[in-house]
């Protein structure tokens, strides 16, 4: 807590306290899961006390040099490491306070040969990657239990049609960014698509939202200067067919709510926003529309997270040797980034840095 950034010898200060550092982390009996638990269970009291909260799932690359290490996936760009997933807890009321982690998983992608071009990706692959949201999205509603509600907030690679149909036959609250342009059913046109239904819906009002620097375009997100910008939204439920590859004991259709963010005269040559959402959440008035629009505002404070496992914790400059053990030092070190952005929270909120221990 002292030193998130430093290295395990700089931790542990002398040689006897380096070598039980390794002797646990490398330990098969030692595991992620239950390194995390004790955190997770105050997580959900702190979720508990505020009455509620958003949970924030992402998926966050982890990147490792040097030398083949032992159990490492391989990586875009012929790079070596694993993915987490994770599921954060943020407060609901404004503040946008990190509450702590409520899930954890992780997803290491073997060695595969060649594809001859042309051929697609195995679809058991796929399913199994994507089965990371539901995987978290559940175990926070069980570190949870009931007592209080959470909303998932997720982006687009999350427009899952099971995940949603999961969401929706547990009575989860969620707000997803669409990324499918899916059939719906529609008694005077059977092919027409969810976009074409969106461009229909009425426009409820307008809002003036800051958007925030991004100094580096990441797929499918274009770079951008700081800026102000007057959106319009529009909502519309609709019902959503159930696609070909989905599997077949899943609903045939699902009545989702939608609301359409976009943005009608950019700056010249910045690219226009336009936010697709889908959510459970009421969508009939202005006042319910902005809460799913500040709601989805708010996944980005699980950016800021990833950035405090990275930077400010310094988790890819670990030497350890295992994947095993790097995971369970990633373990150790989430409460730890979770602990960084609460405390840079507070100060922003009361201007000074009073939190120490807030989590």
């Amino acid at each position: 807590m002292a030193r998130p950034g430093a290295s395990l010898p700089q931790m542990m200060g002398d040689e006897a306290g380096l070598e039980g550092a390794y002797r646990f982390l490398n330990n098969d009996r030692v595991t992620a899961q239950a390194i995390l638990a004790p955190h997770i269970a105050a997580t959900a009291e702190r979720v508990v006390a505020f009455g509620g909260a958003y949970c924030i799932s992402d998926t966050t690359e982890l990147r490792f040099g040097g030398d083949a290490r032992e159990g490492l996936g391989v990586l875009q760009g012929r790079g070596r490491g694993f993915h987490a997933h994770l599921g954060l807890a943020v407060a609901k009321d404004g503040s946008r306070l990190p509450l702590g982690l409520l899930g954890f998983d992780t997803l290491v992608r073997p060695e595969q040969p060649k594809r001859r071009r042309g051929t697609k990706k195995s679809r058991k692959a796929t399913d199994s990657e994507s089965r990371k949201w539901s995987r978290v999205a559940e175990a926070a509603e069980d570190a949870v239990d009931g007592r209080a509600s959470l909303i998932h907030l997720m982006d687009r690679e999350a427009d899952i049609y099971a995940l949603l149909a999961s969401f929706v036959s547990r009575d989860n609250r969620f707000i997803v960014r669409v990324a499918q342009n899916r059939n719906i059913v529609d008694d005077d046109a059977d092919t027409l698509k969810l976009f074409d239904a969106l461009d229909t819906a009425i426009e409820l009002g307008e809002r003036q939202v800051p958007l925030s620097r991004r100094s580096r375009p990441v797929k499918p997100h274009p770079r951008r200067a700081e800026r102000s910008a007057r959106l319009t939204f529009a909502s519309k439920t609709i019902e959503v067919r159930r696609p070909t590859s989905a599997a077949k004991e899943l609903s045939e259709s699902l009545s989702l709510n939608f609301v359409h963010v976009y943005e009608k005269h950019p700056p010249e040559g910045e690219a226009p926003i336009d936010w697709k959402l889908v959510t459970s959440e009421p969508i009939g008035t202005q006042q319910e529309v902005d809460a799913v629009i500040d709601g989805y505002r708010t996944r980005w404070v699980i950016e800021e997270y990833n950035k405090a496992i990275k930077s400010g914790c310094r988790i890819e400059r670990s030497q350890l040797e295992s994947l095993s053990a790097i995971v369970n030092l990633l373990a150790i070190m989430l409460p730890v980034a979770a602990q960084l952005l609460a405390l840079r929270s507070l100060a922003a909120l009361n201007g000074s840095v009073l939190a120490a221990g807030a989590l």
